[in-house]
């Protein structure tokens, strides 16, 4: 698993970046995941937002194997270094069972023709869908169905 980040703050203006980065750093070391943060994008005539497809892609192509990769904003700030993000990945946060407890988590065995119905993790904050922090698995994807929404 890979947390990816893109950071463009100014420093003379805010210690967000700096703030962030150390963050993320502490709890992927914590954790063990892999860390990669963006400083630039390529999208001039965009918000820095309209860069997370692009950067996620990135991440989920050869030569980084990753099963899941995690994108945070930069501004996302961990409160609590002691759980880790697979804990999103137990059955009953899934919703394939309710008779688990949250703390099982998933093996193959258990999810046998069932790990296909879960490529993508988004979140909401109770008025619409926030994709400050997403999760998307690199397993079982088909790139003809794979759609990049964007703006002109």
């Amino acid at each position: 698993m890979t947390i990816v980040s893109l950071c463009q703050y100014d420093p003379s203006v805010t210690p967000l970046a700096m703030l962030s980065i150390q963050n993320k750093m502490k709890y992927s070391q914590r954790h063990g995941y892999d860390l990669y943060v963006e400083t630039y994008t390529d999208f001039k005539d965009r918000p820095p937002a309209w860069s997370k497809v692009q950067i996620m892609m990135k991440y989920m192509k050869s030569p980084f194997m990753y099963d899941w990769v995690v994108w945070m904003d930069c501004d996302t700030l961990i409160m609590n270094m002691s759980v880790p993000l697979e804990i999103l990945f137990t059955k009953t946060i899934l919703g394939t069972s309710i008779d688990q407890t949250e703390h099982d988590l998933l093996n193959d065995e258990e999810m046998e023709g069932e790990e296909d119905e879960v490529q993508m993790i988004l979140t909401e904050d109770g008025n619409m869908l926030n994709t400050g922090k997403t999760f998307t698995t690199t397993k079982n994807i088909y790139p003809h169905r794979t759609i990049i929404l964007s703006y002109n």
